[in-house]
C-alpha cells in the first residue's frame, strides 16, 4: 500500500460518521409508535418536496431553459461552484440535491411510503427527467418486483380492484402523452442508454462513469493482488475507498479515478464493505 495515502485521517472521519448513524439508528429504534408515525410522515413531507422541486425544475428549464439550482444556489447565494449536471446540454433533474442519482433514494421512500397509485407516475416522472440510467434502472425493477405481481395477483383473483384500473390506464396514457411531447429527447436518451448497455456486453468503448462503475467489481482481483492478506480480511479503510483507485489507477484512468476525491467512497455498497472493511467486516455486516 501507498504509505502516503490519507487513509488514517480518513477513516477516522468514517468512523465519527458511523457513531452518528448508529446513535441515529438506536434513537430510531427506540421510538414509540406515535414518534414513528411522526417521523415516518417527516419523512413523507421531505418526499414530497422533492417531488416539488423536481416538477419546479422540469417547468423551469422546458419552459425558459432556468436551472432552478443552479439559480439558487450558485448565482445567487454562491455556496457552490456547481450543483447540476447536464447530459446533451439538457438538465438532468436532481431535486434537492447535485446529482440524480440521488433520486433513486426518494423514490423508493415513495413506493414504500405512499400508498396511491398516482406514486409510480409520479416516481416515472422523476426518473426520465433524471435522465440518469440507474435511476430509470431502479424504477424498472421496482416494477418488476412490487406492481407486476400486484396486478397479476388481481387478474388471478377475478377480482380488479378499481385501484389496478386507474393504475393500468394511467401507465398508458401518461407514456403517451410524455412521448407526443418529448418524442425526439426520449429516443436520443433511449439511444444513449442502449449504448451504454451494448458496450458493456460487446466490449465497446465505455463512458467514464460505466466504466467507473464496471470495474468496482472487474478490478477486485488486483485490488486484493495490492492488499496484504489482512486487508483483504480486515480492509484498509472505510472512508478511503474510492481514494483508493485513485492512487492504484489515478495515473492509468485519468478521467475515471480522480485522485484527488479521495475522501468518498465507491458507488456500490457491498464493494464498499469489501474494500473498506474486508471479508470479515463485510460479513459481520451483511449478517
Amino acid at each position: 500500500m501507498h504509505n502516503s495515502s490519507p487513509y488514517k485521517e480518513l477513516s477516522l472521519r468514517s468512523l465519527i460518521n458511523l457513531f452518528f448513524i448508529i446513535y441515529l439508528s438506536i434513537a430510531i429504534s427506540s421510538l414509540n409508535n406515535k414518534d414513528l408515525i411522526s417521523f415516518f410522515r417527516g419523512v413523507k413531507i421531505s418526499c414530497i418536496i422533492q417531488v416539488f422541486w423536481c416538477i419546479l425544475q422540469v417547468v423551469l428549464w422546458y419552459g425558459n431553459r432556468i436551472d432552478l439550482n443552479k439559480l439558487i444556489f450558485v448565482d445567487t447565494f454562491c455556496l457552490f461552484e456547481t450543483v447540476s449536471k447536464y447530459a446533451g446540454n439538457i438538465l438532468c433533474v436532481s431535486g434537492l440535491s447535485h446529482h440524480p442519482c440521488n433520486l433513486i433514494v426518494v423514490i423508493i421512500l415513495i413506493l414504500s411510503l405512499f400508498s396511491s397509485s398516482w406514486k409510480w407516475i409520479v416516481c416515472l416522472f422523476v426518473a426520465f427527467f433524471s435522465r440518469n440510467t440507474t435511476t430509470v434502472i431502479s424504477i424498472g425493477i421496482a416494477i418488476l418486483i412490487m406492481l407486476v405481481p400486484d396486478m397479476f395477483k388481481s387478474f388471478s383473483s377475478n377480482r380488479i380492484k378499481s385501484k389496478t384500473i386507474v393504475t393500468i390506464a394511467v401507465f398508458s396514457i401518461i407514456p403517451t402523452v410524455l412521448f407526443m411531447i418529448f418524442s425526439h429527447n426520449i429516443i436520443s436518451w433511449g439511444e444513449e442508454i442502449f449504448k451504454r448497455f451494448s458496450s458493456i456486453f460487446s466490449g465497446g468503448t465505455l463512458d467514464g462513469s460505466t466504466f467507473a462503475h464496471l470495474s468496482y467489481y472487474s478490478f477486485l482481483p488486483d485490488v486484493w493482488h495490492r492488499y496484504t492478506f489482512i486487508e483483504i480480511i480486515f480492509g484498509y479503510s472505510y472512508g478511503w475507498t474510492y481514494g483508493m483507485f485513485g492512487m492504484f489507477y489515478g495515473s492509468d484512468y485519468n478521467l475515471y479515478f480522480n485522485a484527488s476525491i479521495i475522501n468518498a467512497g465507491v458507488e456500490s455498497d457491498p464493494m464498499n464493505l469489501i474494500y473498506g472493511i474486508g471479508i470479515f467486516g463485510t460479513v459481520m455486516f451483511y449478517s
